[in-house]
């Protein structure tokens, strides 16, 4: 790796791992014991996150998302 790539692992990494950090962090501030909650419980949560920007992001352009049926 050149030096400018390993200078900017660092935040990348800590980019990535940030909400599952957030989650933890939250639970402890509130007093609950750290519990496993899996990777369904975070993939649920990023997707959330991204319908929520995504429909904010739309609203600001005047459109509404609606949701579709997916075929089976």
């Amino acid at each position: 790796m050149t030096k400018s790539r390993l200078t900017h692992f660092p935040s990348r990494l800590g980019h990535f791992c940030f909400p599952l950090r957030a989650t933890d962090l939250h639970d402890a501030h509130q007093g609950e014991e750290y519990t496993e909650k899996g990777q369904d419980y975070y993939e649920q949560r990023y997707r959330e996150r991204v319908l929520r920007a995504l429909s904010q992001r739309a609203a600001k352009l005047g459109m509404q998302m609606v949701p579709v049926e997916q075929p089976a």
